[in-house]
């Protein structure tokens, strides 16, 4: 997508204003106050000037409404894909959101055992891999895939014999807990989209 940079945008007019208000007047203070010489008739001079510098300030005038033209539909276009695309990617966090809740309150269960916690780790693990839970949350977001990615990567790692030990339950609760809150922020900045494209659409 192409961006604007409003300051520098800004910077740009008036710095091109500013050339267009003060070369003028050099041309006519250098060249009409006889500071230098004009070879030739100086109306034709005038007139020739006259035309090169409207054809300079139609170019730039005409070259930013273009630019302006070309962000505006660009943008509208990302927004109406961005909005054809939100069904999909709303009921595929859902899914996500659905089933990590339910490992969640597996894993919240009164007086669970630490062979417990591993299997509830093995069936998040498998749900995310073999459901293909993990492959959906990349048609989301970047955000979203990002926090199932670390939830997974963390299981994959802690899963290891090896490395289980090296893992509390209350590390194990936090990785759930910071994935689940970091999709639930996702699924909220959907619905505020979705409300704003339906307030504009009033």
């Amino acid at each position: 997508m192409i961006q604007i940079d409003k300051k520098k945008a800004l910077q740009f007019v008036i710095l091109t204003l500013l050339l267009m208000a003060i070369l003028p007047i050099l041309i006519n203070l250098l060249m009409f106050q006889h500071y230098f010489p004009v070879i030739g008739d100086e109306p034709t001079w005038i007139s020739s000037l006259s035309s090169i510098w409207g054809a300079i300030i139609g170019g730039i005038i005409s070259g930013a409404l273009t630019l302006i033209g070309v962000n505006v539909t660009i943008k509208n276009q990302i927004n109406k894909e961005f909005h054809e695309n939100m069904p999909i990617q709303l009921m595929n966090l859902e899914d996500i959101i659905t089933f990590l809740d339910r490992c969640i309150s597996k894993l919240n269960r009164d007086k669970i055992q630490a062979s417990g916690i591993l299997d509830v780790m093995k069936y998040t693990f498998s749900g995310l891999e073999e459901d293909g839970l993990l492959k959906k949350s990349s048609t989301v977001n970047l955000k979203t895939y990002r926090a199932v990615r670390n939830l997974y990567d963390f299981l994959n790692h802690s899963l290891n014999p090896k490395e289980i030990s090296a893992y509390s339950e209350g590390d194990i609760r936090k990785a759930y807990q910071d994935c689940i809150i970091s999709l639930i922020n996702q699924h909220k900045y959907f619905e505020h989209e979705i409300f704003l494209n339906e307030t504009k659409g009033k």
